[in-house]
């Protein structure tokens, strides 16, 4: 068995099997609807390193209680799965809003971020139900999610939700 090729092969096979079943087993416990929708707020392997807005389809202006936020929208699978990993920074009144299809306790990580961010958790109705303020870059790879379903994610620079007035219970316009 020492110089069996074949078993070497059907050992590494058997160890990558159990790793999958492994991976797929933490992602369903953690509740999390799809590996696109785990992964959507950063992956490097498809992050630009730009601050450029024109990379994306659309953008919306966000009112909060005290301005206005300009966010790109995410809203298909490989933008969910972009995020703004990769990126050294995002000009101030800046953003992204990841915009699901159906609502559902998604989680974000902060895998390839180069910045701290604020997250925006938002019901179907736009209202805010939770903000995680400051999240560190090094934090990968905890996982951030809402306490209920939600339907819109914005993800600011950190400090951006203060100074725009956006708390619990805040009704954002867009």
């Amino acid at each position: 068995m020492k110089n069996n090729p074949i078993m070497a092969v059907i050992i590494v096979i058997a160890g990558i099997i159990v790793l999958m079943i492994l991976g797929n087993y933490l992602i369903i416990i953690r509740a999390v609807p799809s590996l696109s929708e785990y992964m959507a707020s950063t992956t490097s392997a498809l992050a630009a390193s730009s601050t450029d807005m024109t990379a994306v389809q659309d953008v919306i202006t966000i009112k909060t209680p005290k301005g206005s936020i300009q966010a790109e929208i995410a809203d298909t699978p490989a933008l969910l799965e972009k995020g703004l990993g990769g990126r050294d920074s995002l000009p101030a009144d800046r953003g992204m809003l990841f915009m699901f299809s159906q609502a559902g306790k998604y989680g974000f990580w902060m895998k390839d971020m180069r910045f701290p961010l604020d997250i925006v958790w938002m019901n179907a109705d736009k209202t805010v139900v939770r903000v995680d303020s400051s999240v560190p870059p090094d934090s990968y790879p905890d996982l951030y999610g809402p306490p209920v379903p939600v339907k819109y994610v914005l993800e600011m620079n950190a400090g951006m939700a203060e100074k725009t007035g956006i708390v619990d219970g805040t009704r954002l316009i867009f």
